[in-house]
């Protein structure tokens, strides 16, 4: 039978299609020249480089291009199945994606099996330095907060490669060297973009013009954020079931889509004033929709011609009319948005003692038992709700001394 030389290693062929070579002893198998060219490569580099891996390498271990491509694959089904929101799956896809390029990019001194195979290279041959460097490369692109939701599903590729699927024996070893932004990190971002842009929320000359111009649909949106810490997308998937009568008070009870956690937040009344406009309706029924009769926010992934998912196209009218009314107002900022009030309710509300009773008002997880248990007291939410409307509302719209609004140019 004919013999291929590759690179001094000579590979069989046998009747059956497949390849054979016997090394250090013993003969291994492949399915195919292309499997056996990509194991042999990583093995004559350990040979030659002994020190490029401390310990020996399953060579049938899958790669990170196996891993990374079943990983995507199974997300897009779960996608496909109602179970995870296109942007999720499209954060994931990215991720795998910007593994690669990265990992690609690695060029040492010296060669090693990741500098030869890239994204061929089995799992088990990754070490810490690639992982650094991996990190590394990462944040001169992008701040600790897109650091880390690339390193988390990143990570989750792996375990589910190692844990679920079983394609590889072990996870990778990255030591301390592929984790997310710590506390630190994020801290000395934040006030770099403070720097540069000052912080992000409202200040007290911006929420009386806010206050004092907007009506209609605008002002009940600003409502909802000052008073629930809102984000533009909670709004727009609000429903009627969501508010609710109890305790002779209007209550925001749901639960938050992006994290799922459970939010509860007494309603100012001027809140509910504004609600009234627009209804009450069908429980099932979104309170806002557009004329058209949709939602306020939608997500389209967009995809290319050979069927994989390219970007995704969000639709947020929300966000889009309030940056339009910040800007004829003459107070638009750059990264102070509508998930500006968000902040600006949280800064309002720090000084309360109940920090339980402030995360369940504006829908932060609480870890423990008391997330269960904690909140059938609805005078505890009702105190945060109303110590934000002292502060951002009510304060505001009695004192008419007319506010000087300064506008920072970015």
């Amino acid at each position: 039978m004919p013999n291929i030389t590759l690179l001094n290693l000579s590979i069989t062929k046998r009747a059956d299609g497949r390849v054979c070579k016997k090394i250090d002893g013993r003969v291994r198998i492949w399915a195919d020249e292309e499997t056996a060219r990509r194991d042999l490569l990583a093995i004559i580099a350990l040979k030659e480089n002994p020190a490029a891996m401390a310990a020996p390498v399953p060579v049938a271990d899958a790669t990170v291009r196996d891993v990374f491509n079943a990983f995507v694959v199974d997300r897009q089904q779960v996608m496909a199945a109602g179970k995870m929101a296109p942007r999720s799956f499209y954060d994931i896809k990215n991720a795998c994606e910007k593994f690669i390029t990265a990992l690609e990019a690695w060029k040492p001194l010296t060669p090693d099996p990741v500098s030869l195979l890239g994204r061929n290279v089995p799992i088990a041959m990754l070490q810490p330095v690639h992982f650094r460097h991996v990190r590394a490369t990462w944040s001169k692109k992008w701040g600790p907060w897109a650091i880390s939701r690339n390193v988390v599903n990143a990570r989750s590729a792996f375990r589910w490669g190692c844990e679920v699927q079983r394609l590889t024996q072990t996870m990778p070893w990255w030591a301390d060297e592929f984790k997310i932004a710590g506390k630190a990190e994020k801290r000395a971002e934040r006030r770099r973009r403070e720097q540069d842009r000052g912080e992000r929320r409202f200040t007290v000359a911006e929420l009386k013009a806010i206050l004092g111009t907007l009506e209609g649909r605008v002002r009940a949106w600003v409502l909802l954020g000052l008073n629930a810490g809102m984000y533009s997308r909670d709004i727009a998937l609000l429903r009627w079931r969501d508010i609710i009568r109890t305790d002779r008070l209007w209550i925001l009870d749901t639960v938050r889509n992006k994290t799922q956690a459970p939010q509860k937040a007494p309603l100012w009344p001027e809140t509910v004033e504004a609600l009234k406009a627009y209804g009450p309706g069908d429980p099932d029924a979104y309170v806002f929709v557009t004329p058209a009769g949709r939602p306020y926010f939608t997500e389209k992934p967009v995809f290319d011609a050979a069927g994989r998912m390219t970007t995704i196209k969000a639709h947020d009218p929300i966000a889009r009319g309030f940056a339009r009314a910040t800007k004829n107002l003459d107070i638009k900022r750059t990264g102070v948005n509508f998930g500006a009030f968000r902040h600006t309710h949280v800064s309002a509300t720090s000084t309360h003692p109940d920090v339980n009773a402030r995360r369940i008002v504006r829908g932060h997880r609480i870890d423990g038992i008391e997330e269960h248990y904690d909140f059938a007291d609805t005078k505890r939410l009702k105190a945060v709700t109303d110590l934000a409307r002292k502060r951002l509302y009510t304060s505001l719209v009695k004192n008419r001394t007319k506010a000087k609004v300064v506008v920072a140019k970015a």
